[in-house]
């Protein structure tokens, strides 16, 4: 009996994303291997994670990496890192920021769960813009002598460009952090944000697409920053101290990383060309099934549930009770596959899962 079966827990096929409350991604062999291989000796822990920082580093072709417990508790610690810097009096005054630069400026129109983590040393978010996005102008104007640092996403609709936001915060000395914590892979981003759009740091999750410990994340870029980071982490006496990440999570994201940057990504496009094709042709014999579309990693299927009687939510709740069990999200009768999230086999199992309920 699995360890699954014994509690009770029903494992599902994710077919919507690498979300954090559905287990975040399936870790690779090596990131286990190297998860167990950790557990059986004794390190220091700041030398295995400054180690693991360096070497991820070299991967990347970044200045420096940390690795923090999970993307939320990276954005904790670089603002920390933007306000108090290695301060020792400061890092321990943590969350009183009197006395300190406080604030983090973050795109209204792009205001997401994770933005707790801004305030978790105590910072306070400033928003610029409206629920449409944000101009030059208003992000300058929100920009003052208490700004600690910009932080924003990959842009989408009226977003700033990144690098629009790099002049425009440099120029007033402001540093300005990227969450990039559904933006890698590709291993090009990794060098993306930092190198080319000459930001400070980006937050990466460990657990997501990079598909190591769901309880890691990265916080990679400027040197300076990234130290400040760490003195901010575990096991210092400072805000992070509640962030711990252990030798064996430290060994399965480098051991991820590492995967990541050699791995073949043409083949990895291959593959999922392939199961995109796969979907297709096993739903072309569905008068429900109206169109099949493929965007990169994402498969839209759009379904006419009118003719079934059946609404978004018990589409969604027909494929999440069935066999197997499959979740993701449908809007407007277009349902969502995930291609990055299955593993082997399931592509087929969906697909014959689909036939049931779509097939006369």
């Amino acid at each position: 009996m699995g360890v699954y079966e014994e509690l009770g827990v029903r494992p599902f096929i994710n077919a919507a994303d690498h979300y954090t409350r559905y287990g975040g991604s399936i870790m690779w062999p090596c990131a286990v291997e190297a998860m167990v291989e950790a557990s059986r000796q004794y390190v220091n822990l700041y030398e295995m994670q400054t180690r693991v920082g360096e070497a991820i580093a070299g991967l990347t072709g970044n200045e420096a990496a940390y690795v923090s417990c999970g993307a939320a508790s990276g954005i904790a610690l670089a603002v920390a890192a933007c306000m108090a810097g290695k301060d020792p009096v400061r890092i321990e005054q943590l969350p009183d920021t009197t006395g300190m630069k406080n604030e983090v400026i973050v795109h209204r129109c792009a205001r997401f769960y994770e933005d707790i983590a801004i305030q978790v040393p105590g910072a306070t978010v400033v928003e610029m813009g409206d629920e449409r996005g944000a101009t030059e102008a208003q992000l300058a104007a929100c920009i003052s002598e208490r700004t600690a640092a910009v932080l924003t996403l990959s842009p989408w609709g009226r977003m700033l460009p990144i690098d629009r936001i790099v002049h425009i915060a440099h120029a007033r000395g402001v540093p300005v952090l990227v969450d990039a914590a559904f933006s890698i892979p590709p291993r090009a981003n990794f060098r993306y944000f930092t190198r080319e759009l000459g930001v400070d740091a980006i937050i990466a999750s460990g657990g997501k697409a990079i598909r190591g410990p769901q309880t890691t994340g990265l916080v990679i870029g400027k040197k300076s920053l990234v130290e400040a980071c760490a003195a901010h982490g575990n096991p210092n006496r400072a805000i992070g101290r509640t962030m711990k990440v252990g030798k064996e999570e430290l060994a399965g994201v480098y051991a991820a990383v590492k995967h990541i940057m050699e791995r073949d990504e043409d083949a990895v496009r291959r593959e999922v060309n392939r199961m995109g094709l796969e979907i297709r042709k096993g739903l072309s014999s569905s008068s429900l099934v109206k169109s099949v579309k493929r965007s990169g990693d994402v498969v839209s299927i759009d379904i006419d549930l009118a003719r079934r009687g059946w609404s978004d939510q018990e589409f969604e709740r027909l494929l999440l009770d069935g066999e197997p069990s499959i979740v993701t999200w449908c809007r407007n009768g277009r349902f969502r596959v995930k291609l990055g999230t299955l593993q082997p086999g399931e592509v087929d199992r969906m697909i014959r899962r689909l036939r049931e309920l779509l097939c006369d």
